[in-house]
């Protein structure tokens, strides 16, 4: 797993429609954006 950041959003799509599905060491590598993940909703400590 990587991260990597662009410089703008066209070079970022550039790249995931250049790079998806391509192999590396034969590989199948996935390329998409990374998106933040969503908040947990928060449980109450209390058992009452």
């Amino acid at each position: 797993m990587a991260f990597v950041e662009m410089a703008n959003k066209e070079e970022g799509n550039a790249a995931i429609d250049g790079l998806n599905g391509t192999q590396i060491r034969g590989r199948e590598i996935k390329v998409n954006e990374a998106l933040p993940k969503k908040p947990f909703p928060e449980k109450s400590r209390s058992r009452y």
